[in-house]
């Protein structure tokens, strides 16, 4: 008893200072502290309970891959959790394994019909792999009624309907696009997708207020992070030349993940547009720094090179500004 008041204590303490890895590694060590097959259950319990809020922590951190280890191991005293199911499945959308996330969703839905979210995360992740019948099939063939299932039947027929925007902006038809896609936006005002996509493409028409504010407004419905939106949001800002607001921006992305080569060109492109301003205000040592720095990291960066041939031409240094360009 002594041992499981201290262990509860502890865990009281990690948590408080928000550490509940510290309260999953008390409980692993009670665990094998433990003297009777009960008292080993009882902490396998709580292992369990603080597995799934150290997961929650590196979901928020961007950390997908330790999440997933964390909920598989929460679910070792009961495999068939639906909740911890669904975290799963979430740690691993966002990772981008889509195959086993639908897994895990499908078994938390098989496990309770009834559940609206189980059903809710699934039929988005059918959506995000773009297969929207199936998604329809299963929202058409459930006896859940939730007024946030209607409002995603909508989205998801905005979707499919969004698929004939698509075709017009891969032909270079943008402005067709744009008409086609804003009546959707407006009937289903809270789809990321389909405001991703009008970010999309206002940027590529150059509309780069429109397109920020787009991909922000996105970004503050989107459940999952997606990084690609605040990149999006990130390349606007640039072509505003705001560069310290990009930047800020960028640096809320992990330094992980699938999009980490996007971020890393961002991240480029930022700093060329840092170097570029300090350039403007005469700063050019300043200025020459940091193009050489971007160019030491990626040496085929063509802008970076620009940027400072330009500054060594004006100089009459031809020589090194032919070296750049």
């Amino acid at each position: 008893a002594d041992v499981d008041a201290f262990l509860s204590l502890y865990a009281w303490a990690a948590l408080r200072t928000e550490r509940p890895e510290a309260a999953v590694e008390g409980y692993r060590m009670g665990m094998a502290s433990a003297r009777t097959p009960q008292t080993f259950a009882a902490r396998l319990v709580k292992y369990a309970e603080y597995q799934v809020q150290a997961a929650e922590k590196y979901k928020k951190l961007g950390r997908s891959d330790l999440a997933q280890e964390r909920y598989m191991l929460a679910l070792t005293p009961n495999p068939r959790d639906p909740g911890r199911l669904q975290g799963l499945g979430g740690a691993l959308w966002s990772a981008k394994h889509f195959g086993t996330a639908e897994a895990a969703y499908r078994q938390a839905w098989a496990l309770d019909p009834r559940d609206a979210d189980a059903l809710e995360a699934l039929v988005k992740l059918l959506r995000e792999r773009q297969a929207y019948d199936e998604a329809m099939l299963l929202l058409s063939t459930s006896t859940v009624r939730d007024g946030k299932l209607v409002d995603l039947e909508a989205e998801l027929r905005a979707a499919m309907r969004s698929l004939d925007v698509e075709r017009l902006q891969h032909e270079g038809r943008l402005e067709e696009a744009l008409r086609l896609l804003d009546p959707m936006v407006a009937q289903t005002p809270t789809d990321v997708r389909l405001l991703k996509l009008r970010g999309d493409l206002l940027s590529q028409s150059q509309r780069f207020v429109e397109a920020a504010e787009a991909y922000s407004l996105a970004r503050s419905m989107d459940p999952v992070g997606d990084p690609w939106l605040v990149l999006g949001e990130v390349n606007a800002l640039l072509a505003l030349q705001q560069p310290e607001e990009a930047r800020a921006l960028l640096e809320t992305l992990p330094q992980t993940g699938p999009a980490l080569p996007d971020i890393l060109a961002a991240e480029r492109a930022v700093r060329r547009a840092e170097a570029a301003r300090l350039a403007t205000i005469g700063r050019d040592a300043e200025a020459l720094l940091m193009y050489k720095a971007i160019l030491e990291g990626a040496p085929d960066d063509a802008y970076a090179a620009a940027g400072l041939a330009e500054l060594y031409a004006p100089r009459g240094q031809l020589g090194p500004a032919l070296a750049f360009m």
